[in-house]
């Protein structure tokens, strides 16, 4: 049935849904790259992201409902895709042992007590951000990732600044008690 409604749509010049994927491909590739860029550092790992984009929007393209632009369900499906991606890899953080070294003691430039303090202090805000919800989580990686900019951030999300600044201000306190209760 699918096959004959192409056929037939080809014949009066009518672009299918297919043909529309591969327009919205070519004409947000770059921005799209970007995106996917700026969140994941990894070069190879931000063009197999892209790449499988491009994979789940055409196996998924008859799911289009046509609520917003193409381009912008392209950049959700990239979105729940980089999420997937950090889930995988850094599902559980790291844990620092600290080593027994010996440190030569120079009241001038080191101060043992409190570098320790502060990796403490660095392991519990990375175990508390693994326990924030997923929301929470995103919303702080996407300010860090806009360079602190709330405007770009909520273009960006296409919501308000205010409930920008709200959910920051939501999983900044959420944050601070998790680390310092």
């Amino acid at each position: 049935m699918e096959e004959s409604f192409v056929t037939f749509a080809k014949l009066i010049d009518v672009p299918s849904p297919v043909d529309d994927c591969i327009r919205v491909f070519l004409s947000s590739r770059s921005s799209l790259g970007k995106f996917i860029r700026s969140r994941v550092s990894n070069i190879e790992d931000a063009e197999d992201l892209l790449q499988e984009t491009y994979v789940e929007a055409l196996r998924n393209y008859t799911k289009y409902k046509g609520d917003s632009t193409p381009e912008t369900w392209m950049f959700g499906i990239a979105l729940n895709l980089i999420r997937n991606y950090f889930r995988r890899n850094y599902s559980k953080p790291t844990l620092c042992e600290l080593e027994v070294v010996d440190y030569e003691y120079s009241e001038d430039n080191f101060d043992l007590e409190s570098r320790i303090h502060a990796i403490r202090l660095l392991e519990r805000t990375l175990q508390a951000t693994m326990r924030l919800t997923t929301d929470m989580r995103d919303i702080l990686l996407l300010i860090l990732d806009s360079q602190g900019n709330y405007n770009e951030l909520a273009a960006h999300l296409d919501i308000p600044v205010g409930t920008v600044r709200s959910r920051l201000s939501r999983a900044r306190e959420a944050l601070r008690r998790q680390v310092l209760d």
